[in-house]
């Protein structure tokens, strides 16, 4: 009768084990405890210059990009003219920090024609838009005020 013996494993092994183990954990608590990467809700609302609501602008795509570069979300217009930010989850807010904001409108129904654009073009781009919010360390209520085409 044959018995099995457990086979030893090498100190570099069970060091490269404990590694692959240890060292994500060790990355989440990194990036939890981080001041930089504490989110806080941004919910706003599209509306026309002069306050008018802006139901046609409904699906379109919110986008913030900060002004330093180090920092993007994105929304989801409703059709009520709300949406809520989200960086690493969903409706998890931004970072505090200045935003460049750029609406985009959804994709175009496969075998449709492409609806006319009631936005100007540059409103779909950050950099170009003119249009700006802060994001501060508490909960944000913020509004984008945008020019018909």
């Amino acid at each position: 009768m044959s018995r099995i013996v457990p086979r030893r494993q090498s100190a570099s092994h069970r060091a490269l084990w404990q590694t692959l183990v240890t060292l994500p954990w060790c990355l989440l608590c990194l990036i939890g405890c981080s001041d930089e990467a504490k989110m806080y809700p941004v919910n706003g609302k599209v509306q026309w210059k002069g306050g008018a609501a802006a139901p046609e602008l409904a699906n379109y795509t919110v986008s913030l990009q900060s002004n330093d570069r180090t920092s993007s979300a994105t929304a989801v217009v409703q059709p009520d003219g709300s949406f809520t930010v989200s960086t690493l989850a969903e409706n998890d807010g931004a970072a505090p920090g200045k935003y460049r904001v750029a609406l985009t409108p959804p994709e175009p129904e496969i075998d449709r024609p492409v609806p006319r654009p009631i936005l100007p073009g540059r409103c779909g781009y950050c950099e170009t838009s003119g249009l700006e919010i802060e994001v501060k360390p508490e909960p944000n209520s913020v509004t984008v005020e945008v020019d018909r085409k």
